[in-house]
């Protein structure tokens, strides 16, 4: 092809005559070149399609959680709505309702805090009569979302005088990094928040979108597991200003 004439191409066929084809090697050359071109454009085509597609289904992904983080965000935001008013309203029958869907030890403390408001009771009636313990629901039932941390399928289970505690932390504004340290306190019947001894480092977290949490701690010496309501945890920021408190009650299971 490196000549200068050009190159014959005989074509034979049974029923005709014999034809000659004359083709220039540049156009040899051409000719090849051209199908190197677009095969190597198809594969890169495939490759940008392929790349794509995968960078799509994760953005896909992405909103979908985020979706269904809204959603129980709402959920969350109704409920707490929802309590507030009834704190607010200081109806005995609703509280006693409420914290009978919780816990029916604490609604049997609502309803004893009420008998203190009946008329007075004789020496001997107030001797006989088990002193009732105090509760302040507020102190039970505060709940802090600044919409910056989520907390998912979380979960406390004791084993062997050990609680252990496992949640998924996810950050809310993944477009700047979340950082903070998580407190868990142990939430007794009685309305007694005690801080469960866990390592630092397991709820310190510098996270830009999720962190699956565990940690243990041993369960404090003077309380009884049948004592135990469930677990409150305090999310703060670096400023030590706290960003989510919620409690999560402890299955009896």
């Amino acid at each position: 092809m490196s000549g200068k004439g050009k190159i014959s191409i005989l074509v034979m066929r049974e029923d005709a005559g014999v034809k000659r084809l004359k083709i220039s090697p540049g156009m040899v050359r051409f000719v090849l070149w051209f199908l190197f071109c677009l095969i190597a454009a198809g594969g890169l085509a495939g490759y940008a399609a392929y790349y794509y597609w995968g960078a799509v289904s994760e953005v896909q992904a992405e909103n979908a959680a985020m979706s269904e983080e809204v959603s129980a965000s709402k959920s969350q935001l109704v409920k707490l709505a929802n309590l507030e008013s009834i704190l607010e309203n200081g109806d005995q029958t609703e509280l006693s309702t409420l914290l009978g869907s919780y816990n029916a030890d604490a609604a049997g403390l609502l309803e004893c805090e009420g008998k203190k408001t009946d008329a007075v009771k004789t020496a001997p009636e107030v001797a006989q009569e088990k002193e009732c313990p105090k509760l302040d629901l507020r102190s039970i039932f505060d709940k802090v979302d600044l919409n910056l941390a989520g907390v998912d399928n979380f979960k406390a289970a004791i084993n062997d005088k050990y609680l252990r505690i496992s949640f998924d932390l996810s950050n809310v504004s993944p477009q700047t990094a979340l950082s903070g340290d998580a407190e868990c306190m142990l939430l007794t019947n009685n309305g007694d928040l005690t801080p469960l001894k866990t390592k630092r480092e397991d709820l310190n977290f510098q996270i830009q979108r999720f962190k699956q949490v565990t940690s243990n701690s041993p369960l404090p010496p003077k309380v009884e597991i049948a004592e135990i309501y469930g677990v409150k945890m305090v999310i703060k920021g670096p400023d030590g200003k706290v960003i989510f408190s919620n409690i999560y009650p402890l299955s009896k299971n």
